[in-house]
Order: structure tokens, then sequence, then C-alpha cells
């Protein structure tokens, strides 16, 4: 999986994109085994991105090779600001002392070729220590991000194929991607 990772991130060009939507890459533990994923983003022009991370899985059918969406986790409403900040559940928090909405996070996998639901997980709130996204660096008003991520998530929903336990926690993640 890592070579198809590096592959698609080295062939993957900025200019061919639609508008708005950068790639990149992200790696992690994943309860302690290496985890890495290709990111997507989302400019929404204003002072926040989204960026979502995703596994690729091959398969056959019918002699054919299909790649599909495994698993992913996303963030949404990042400020473009370099620091570190705690990220909360992915539902946005309208905190009744302020308007702004605060930074968001889910993972989930998929099944059937990724075209159906299994697991979905929520952020431990319990756990602020360790939800946290740090935007390290950036060039040119923040088209290309680096940056640190750590969540915890517990189990919110389940298929016959699930795999992960019910706690499952994201250390030492990095990502780098460009945001246009």
């Amino acid at each position: 999986m890592a070579i198809s990772v590096i592959l698609c991130f080295a062939g993957c060009k900025k200019e061919k994109l639609p508008d708005g939507v950068g790639m990149g890459g992200m790696e992690a533990e994943l309860n302690g085994e290496k985890w890495e994923a290709i990111i997507n983003t989302f400019n929404d022009g204003l002072d926040s991105f989204n960026f979502r991370a995703f596994v690729i899985e091959e398969s056959r059918s019918a002699g054919k090779k299909i790649e599909y969406q495994k698993e992913a986790i996303s963030f949404s409403w990042v400020q473009k600001a370099l620091g570190k900040v705690t990220i909360y559940d992915y539902i946005p928090r309208l905190f009744q002392d302020s308007l702004r909405i605060y930074p968001g996070c889910i993972f989930y996998t998929l099944q059937e070729h990724g075209e159906i639901p299994c697991e979905s997980f929520r952020i431990v709130d319990a756990d602020s220590v360790n939800n946290y996204i740090e935007l390290t660096g950036q060039k040119d008003n923040f088209s290309e991000v680096w940056g640190n991520f750590s969540v915890t998530f517990y189990k919110e929903s389940t298929c016959y194929k699930g795999h992960y336990p019910d706690t499952i926690r994201f250390r030492n993640g990095k990502f780098h991607f460009y945001l246009r």
C-alpha cells in the first residue's frame, strides 16, 4: 500500500485538479501499527479548510483491477493558522460565548468496494490532551501545508465485516498537502 500512496502523491499534479481541490499524504500509528493514506483537500475560500485522508484497497473483478476507498479520517473547519488546537467531534460545535466553529474529526470504514458504510468512530471528548491538530508549516498563504495530529475515537456503529476494536488511537500523525 505504501507504494500506491507514494506513486499517487508523486503522480498527481496540482494543476490537473479542479479549483479548490488539492492532494497530499498522511502517516500515523493506528493502535501502534503504521497507517498511511492519501489526502484530498477542499478549500472553502474562507479562513478554514477541510481534508480527508483515505486508504485505497485493490481487488479484481471479472479480470479487471478495481481500486476503492477502504477507510478514511476526515478533518473539518481547520483554521488557516499555525499552531496546535484541540479537535472535537465531527458535528459543528457552536459555543454560547462565540459564533466560532471549532475543528472536527471523524473516522470511518467502508465495505463492498467502498460503497457501503461499515464502522464509524467518534472522538472521545474526555481525551482532549490527545485530540489535536497542529499546523507546523505553510507556504504561499496556505497553498501548501504541513502538520501533526493525534486523536482517540470510540466505535459508534459497526457491520459484520468490522475489524477495529471499540477504541482506536491515532498517534504521531503527520501530513503534508497542497491546498488550492
